[in-house]
């Protein structure tokens, strides 16, 4: 069983990313995240159940797409100790990875992120 979807690609090929969501309770947005930003936004003014997204883009690295909705507050999800008296409804989709001529995505800020995030849990563990 495999935890992702993988497309196999050249670098400069094009490439058609879309998704559809339905649901039961209408979201207010669709989002479709490419590489960690946000490059399509679907505005759901029309309280819809059904919403669809879809770009085109040029690849020219391996880099990885998913989509996600934030919907309206559920009242029913009280939790005042968490400091809210609602909690949005939301979903996430697993992510579909493009490996590009065979080269792993690599982003030179990680490491650094990673050691900033350490070091911030360090000092609230350990003041």
């Amino acid at each position: 069983m495999r935890a992702a979807a993988e497309l196999k690609r050249k670098s400069g090929d094009r490439v058609t990313l879309s998704a559809t969501v339905n649901s039961a309770i209408p979201v207010k947005t669709l989002e479709l995240i490419f590489n960690g930003e946000v490059i399509g936004v679907i505005e759901n003014a029309d309280e819809k159940l059904q919403l669809e997204i879809e770009t085109d883009l040029r690849i020219e690295e391996s880099s990885w797409a998913v989509v996600r909705t934030i919907g309206g507050d559920l009242s029913y999800q009280n939790w005042p100790f968490l400091g809210t008296t609602s909690i949005p409804l939301m979903a996430h989709s697993s992510p579909i990875y493009i490996d590009v001529d065979g080269k792993p995505r690599t982003d030179k800020s990680c490491p650094s992120q990673l050691l900033i995030l350490i070091a911030a849990i360090a000092f609230r563990a350990f003041p």
